[in-house]
């Protein structure tokens, strides 16, 4: 894609946005019709956006754009979402003509340079570029997986080696290493999971831990590298 082209998909995309906003304020009757509208999205957004904490401190619509934003859901490459904020505070003005041409147009650019939008926006690991290089694991995600795999590190370590990302002598050592914890046996796992392929590491330990049923423990990681990558 071609800068000049993306600045013009950005400018509009801004316009488009900065209307919405605006008009959600205007055409509500009053504060309390506002806050049941937001409350109603933040239902709806907040298996995109995954933190609690942050979910509740997004006191209007800007905020809650910014974090769909954050999260890749929403930006000049994907309005989707801006049509559900649209509908819910049924905006049947000029906005919704507004947004479906912007659709239209983005949806006709894609058909004939599908290759600009890869990689991203169209990425689906939002964490990618989260972790700078040589540490892989940010040091306070590193810390809850320890503390928390517990005797779960059985599971782990077999599915490290499925994934190619460790071998059966990794485990039958640590097996018989009577001497060390089930902490510090995590510990040496997730040193070999950093030793293997650096790319999408946020989208592999997600899948990981899925894989052995410690839900619980993804959604703690996830919300440490979201936390992570908001300091950054």
């Amino acid at each position: 894609m071609s800068l000049e082209k993306r600045n013009e998909f950005e400018k509009n995309y801004e316009d488009l946005k900065s209307s919405i906003i605006r008009k959600t304020k205007v055409y509500c009757k009053n504060e309390a019709e506002y806050r049941n509208h937001l409350d109603n999205l933040k239902m709806r957004f907040g298996k995109h956006i995954r933190s609690i904490r942050r979910l509740e401190a997004a006191d209007d619509v800007k905020t809650l754009i910014v974090l769909l934003e954050k999260r890749l859901v929403v930006g000049w490459f994907d309005v989707e979402q801006l049509h559900e904020i649209v509908d819910e505070f049924e905006l049947n003005d000029s906005t919704v003509a507004d947004l479906e041409d912007y659709q239209s147009a983005l949806a006709k650019y894609k058909l004939t340079h599908a290759q600009a939008f890869y990689p991203p926006p169209y990425d689906p690991d939002i964490f990618g570029d989260v972790v700078p290089p040589g540490d892989v694991i940010p040091p306070k995600v590193k810390k809850c997986i320890i503390e928390n795999m517990g005797n779960d590190w059985r599971f782990f370590a077999r599915e490290l080696i499925s994934a190619e990302l460790a071998v059966e002598n990794d485990f039958d050592e640590l097996d018989k290493s009577s001497h060390l914890s089930p902490e510090e046996k995590t510990e040496r796992l997730l040193r070999l999971f950093e030793q293997g392929d650096k790319r999408n590491k946020r989208s592999q330990l997600s899948r990981l831990l899925k894989a052995i049923r410690r839900n619980d423990l993804d959604e703690e990681v996830t919300e440490l590298f979201l936390e992570n990558n908001d300091e950054e």
